[in-house]
């Protein structure tokens, strides 16, 4: 119920927001509440993942790539994610989840997102994503690009993130 609140509240924001370009950093603000908590008063770790489902979420709609993926009945899903975590986000901290795509291959996009209370991070993660489309298959990321006006080379992902793609199992 907490993330169909926080849903809610995110399209009611989300309507002020200015559009962006998809390989621009896009930040989101968030607060700690109760329902975030954990028996050690701090966040739970299945709540950042949530977290950063909404994250990605506004990357989309601010860069056109919702509207785009409902014209054309493709959808988005998650292949593999790993996050570390370096301090605690306890009740009520304001912090900010910054999302951003590092690269691509032929089918997956790579996208960083990092929690940040203050001028500090607190949380940092990789999710490998992957568009479809509703009447089955993959669509090609350089389909996508096109509508973006974006050609050329992925940008070089870092080495850390070429390493844990290694050890995942297509």
């Amino acid at each position: 119920m907490n993330l169909w609140l926080r849903l809610l509240g995110y399209l009611l924001v989300v309507l002020g927001r200015k559009p962006m370009a998809p390989l621009e950093a896009c930040e989101t603000w968030f607060r700690c509440w109760p329902t975030d908590l954990d028996v050690f008063r701090h966040m739970n770790n299945g709540k950042y993942l949530t977290i950063m489902d909404l994250g990605r979420l506004d990357l989309m709609v601010r860069t056109g790539l919702w509207r785009l993926m409902q014209a054309s009945q493709w959808f988005v899903v998650v292949e593999a994610q790993t996050i570390k975590y370096k301090k605690s986000l306890v009740l009520f901290d304001r912090f900010k989840v910054v999302t951003r795509i590092i690269g691509w291959n032929e089918k997956s996009f790579f996208i960083e997102q990092a929690f940040w209370r203050r001028d500090v991070m607190v949380a940092e993660a990789v999710v490998k994503g992957r568009v479809l489309r509703k009447s089955r298959g993959t669509v090609p990321v350089r389909e996508v690009l096109e509508h973006f006006g974006i050609q050329g080379e992925a940008p070089e992902l870092p080495e850390g993130v070429v390493a844990w793609e290694r050890t995942l199992v297509s």
